[in-house]
């Protein structure tokens, strides 16, 4: 069986990245390209908060849990359920409150128009 592949012209960048990554790989492993690795390390996971850790950050930037849920973008019955400690933020709004808790510069310039 012979397998047909698009010329390169085609207009299906997604399938033109894999196969110029493919033919990239096996002229290195030919000797014919050098192949570049690089070292990245990743921040560890972002840790779990408590309610009282999610309650004081809230109350840091002088915010209902209205404003709160919508610069999170989560409804405010997740602010409450958090608060209440019945649920925890996900891994995602984990790393978005981290940054809050760091930078809060950025969150009062940029979410609440402060300078």
């Amino acid at each position: 069986m012979k397998v047909k592949i698009k010329p390169k012209n085609s207009k299906n960048e997604f399938f033109d990245g894999i196969l110029t990554g493919t033919k990239d790989v096996i002229a290195g492993l030919r000797g014919q390209r050098k192949l570049t690795c690089r070292k990245v390390t990743l921040p560890s996971p972002p840790t779990p908060m408590s309610a009282g850790v999610v309650i004081n950050l809230r109350k840091k930037f002088n915010v209902s849990q209205r404003l709160f849920a919508a610069m999170l973008n989560v409804s405010i019955k997740t602010i409450q359920s958090w608060e209440q400690g019945l649920s925890e933020p996900t891994s995602s709004t984990l790393r978005l409150l981290e940054i809050m808790q760091k930078h809060p510069d950025i969150v009062k310039k940029d979410f609440m128009g402060v300078a």
